[in-house]
């Protein structure tokens, strides 16, 4: 199979937002959930792109986008700019008042309209990721390539560690995180915080 990864540029962010719409559930689907497709890639995939586009790598063949890890290597900067430049903007169309599709569409527009607040093990874990990919190659090691792809790019940047979250209810991928070396750092309701020092 001619895979190819690649660093991400901003001409591909309509294809991160598909692809984050249809794996966005734990790992599937969430169009059905929505009422606005675009909601969930505002948060979890775009501002990563936007912000650090060296940090965020692509997975793609013969043109087709079958994937991505996106992230940043400081977080600390990444939240600051966030809630500063991004959100605000977001919360005029996103409002509270909105009434939601879904129980994850409420989740969605919580999350933009609140501040996103720095986990208490950042010096540990400076560097965050999100990865999402297609069902196609789900399973066939390119997540794993994906994430060293990703290491070593926060490895030049001086980063000492990593981390993401995962929901609690996701217990295939929490099972391949841990067999690659990630580590539960620290449990928020149905959130699941994993890390990785380098």
């Amino acid at each position: 199979m001619n895979i190819l990864i690649r660093q991400a540029h901003l001409s591909d962010l309509v294809y991160v937002y598909k692809i984050c719409l249809k794996t966005g559930f734990n790992g599937t689907d969430a169009t059905e959930l929505l009422s606005d497709e675009y909601i969930i890639g505002h948060f979890f995939a775009a501002p990563f792109i936007i912000f650090e586009t060296d940090a965020c790598f692509i997975v793609e063949k013969d043109r087709l986008f079958l994937g991505y890890i996106v992230g940043t290597s400081f977080t600390g900067e990444y939240n600051k700019w966030l809630n500063t430049k991004w959100l605000p903007v977001l919360r005029k169309r996103y409002t509270l008042a909105m009434r939601p599709k879904s129980d994850f569409e409420k989740l969605l527009i919580n999350l933009i309209n609140n501040d996103s607040v720095l986990p208490d093990f950042l010096v540990k874990y400076p560097s965050q990721l999100h990865i999402d990919l297609m069902p196609e190659i789900q399973g066939i090691g390119f997540g794993r390539k994906l994430i060293h792809t990703f290491i070593m790019r926060m490895k030049e940047k001086k980063s000492t560690g990593v981390h993401f979250a995962v929901g609690a209810q996701n217990i295939k991928a929490i099972g391949f995180y841990k067999k690659i070396g990630f580590k539960e750092i620290k449990a928020i309701g149905d959130v699941i915080f994993m890390g990785m020092i380098f």
